[in-house]
């Protein structure tokens, strides 16, 4: 999957930085607690588009359940749905599959964009 995107980046690219960060929030997360630097909504589209590069759909339930707090991601999903960010299939229930809309897709490319870009200058500022 090296699809070319936003210049020279790939979509392999955006995927290997997605995984970076979710690991980094774990981690942080693990050291620190969940309950000081939880942030579920971003965590959620984080999932989704790693999932979605390796071509798997996430259901609501599993989504969720990664979650510190099932109940938390659940109104995390609601709203992230009432802002445009995701879609779900509603006729399923919790068993139902959820994805990320096109604005959805945008946003968390956009952030992975720069979060590469100010990687790559801080690398360079430090050589």
């Amino acid at each position: 999957m090296h699809k070319q995107s936003e210049g020279k980046r790939t979509e392999d690219d955006l995927l290997a930085c997605a995984i970076v960060l979710r690991a980094e929030r774990r981690m942080r997360q693990s050291l620190l607690g969940a309950e000081l630097f939880a942030d579920p909504a971003w965590d959620i589209m984080l999932d989704l588009f790693i999932a979605e590069c390796r071509g798997v759909s996430l259901l609501e339930t599993a989504l969720c359940g990664v979650l510190p707090d099932a109940g938390t991601g659940l109104r995390s999903l609601v709203a992230l749905e009432a802002n445009g960010h995701v879609t779900r299939s509603a006729a399923d229930g919790p068993q139902g599959s959820v994805q990320l809309s096109e604005q959805g897709r945008q946003t968390v490319r956009r952030h992975l964009l720069a979060v590469i870009g100010y990687r790559e200058t801080r690398e360079r500022i430090a050589a």
